[in-house]
């Protein structure tokens, strides 16, 4: 599966963030994305799903990193993402990191609303 690049927000020390969705890069339907590794190099990523499609049942898959990362043995993380809700997911880059590069690889399925990235550490 192709995969295109997340636009990561970041939190702001204080003061209020404006979040850019990621509503523009084609999620209907099943899509593949990765999270940079420059993003966060730590474990401060959050994924916000809105499905807005109000009689559809989406699910979002956060794939699990490769063996050198040492949580990756849990395995992928599968979201069932309900109609009309929004959903909040915390991730760990031990679990989900790809080895040297640390990206994070997110699958979409039967998905059709707005996905954003947000690095909770904030900048000063």
């Amino acid at each position: 599966m192709a995969r295109t690049a997340i636009a990561v927000n970041r939190a702001a020390k204080n003061a209020t963030t404006a979040m850019t969705l990621s509503d523009g890069v084609g999620i209907t339907g099943s899509v593949g994305m990765y999270i940079p590794a420059s993003a966060s190099p730590d474990d401060s990523i959050v994924l916000y799903v809105r499905e807005t499609n109000g009689g559809a049942t989406g699910m979002i898959c956060i794939k699990a990193g490769v063996n050198s990362m040492p949580n990756s043995g849990v395995g992928d993380l599968n979201v069932i993402i309900s109609a009309s809700s929004e959903n909040m997911i915390s991730l760990e880059r031990a679990r989900f990191g790809k080895g040297l590069t640390g990206t994070i690889d997110v699958d979409l399925w039967g998905f059709t609303g707005v996905f954003a990235a947000i690095n909770t550490r904030t900048s000063n």
